[in-house]
């Protein structure tokens, strides 16, 4: 049998679905930053493995089209590894 343990996504888990959501899009960092109203530097700080905190999540999410929940759900997705019992 199969246990899936859940653990919260690190933050390089997190900016690595941002990341995603930013390619799927198709927009830049900057036009990212420009909609969230999030200073550019900033971006660039929590994508290379500072942590994020909720409201930046929540209007980053906002200019990505989703939620911060989904965003942090498929960040906890990926996180999950199986393990053996």
């Amino acid at each position: 049998m199969v246990h899936m343990e859940h653990r919260d996504p690190t933050a390089a888990e997190v900016a690595a679905v941002i990341r995603g959501a930013i390619a799927r899009t198709g927009i830049t960092q900057r036009e990212l930053a420009d909609r969230a109203l999030v200073p550019l530097t900033t971006l660039n700080r929590r994508l290379n493995g500072d942590e994020f905190t909720y409201p930046e999540l929540r209007s980053i999410a906002q200019a990505l089209g989703t939620t911060a929940t989904d965003l942090l759900c498929e960040a906890s997705c990926t996180a999950r590894a199986p393990l053996a019992s």
